[in-house]
């Protein structure tokens, strides 16, 4: 398909649309949000026509996570913000921030706005005995000192959340800081207007006596309602 000389050379059949000054659009059939791959400010002419198709960029896109900050919470060097989506922690910035997303949209997202970005799941990226992401080269040597686990266990069935707590209990050597709504809670869609729904399902529902030993934090006012779990090494 042929466009506008002035905003762009071509859409190719992974609905990607190149622009005259190299800036590639992502474009999704079908979703209202699409998403410019590189941060820059196009100039008026292409800024209308970006519009015109919905085409917003990554930054953009990107969302501030809505929870406090918790009290006690550690300040580490090297974090893994574990299935963050497009919503990374910004409590403060750690040396090392690796955002772990299996979701390849929401992947694409994070890198362009320059997270580091592993795209995997938690219980494969925790499990050492996989041959999986911790022990790659440049963690040679390198401490996880906390792991964020936010909205993330409700999205699994039971037993594969209770692995994935169990193996980030091995591998945080200060802290681990945990959210999800308080019981059931019914989600079957991508609240965020991507295309993650597979993920965004809710498949468990976790109360505050299933963390022993954890500091628990009610939260009433957020909705949905929820807890933070809180671990200290």
């Amino acid at each position: 398909m042929t466009d506008d000389a002035r905003t762009a050379s071509f859409w190719d059949d992974d609905g990607l649309i190149t622009l005259k000054d190299g800036c590639e659009c992502g474009f999704r059939a079908g979703i209202q949000i699409q998403w410019c791959r590189e941060h820059y400010t196009p100039p008026p002419h292409l800024a209308r026509r970006l519009k015109k198709h919905k085409i917003i960029t990554a930054q953009q896109i990107l969302r501030k996570h809505n929870l406090q900050r918790p009290p006690g919470l550690v300040k580490g060097k090297v974090v893994l913000d574990i299935g963050c989506g497009i919503r990374p922690i910004n409590w403060y910035k750690p040396e090392r921030h690796i955002c772990v997303e299996p979701w390849k949209e929401y992947a694409d997202v994070l890198r362009t706005c320059g997270y580091e970005v592993w795209q995997t799941n938690a219980v494969d990226c925790l499990d050492t005995n996989r041959g999986d992401a911790l022990l790659r080269p440049d963690m040679e040597g390198v401490d996880v000192e906390v792991i964020f686990l936010l909205d993330v266990i409700e999205h699994m069935e039971k037993e594969d959340g209770q692995r994935m707590v169990d193996l980030a209990l091995q591998v945080a050597t200060r802290q681990i800081v945990l959210y999800t709504p308080y019981g059931f809670m019914e989600q079957t869609t991508d609240n965020w207007g991507l295309s993650g729904h597979s993920l965004q399902t809710h498949r468990s529902g976790w109360l505050p006596e299933e963390f022993p030993g954890w500091q628990i934090h009610r939260i009433p006012h957020r909705h949905p309602r929820g807890f933070l779990a809180i671990w200290n090494v």
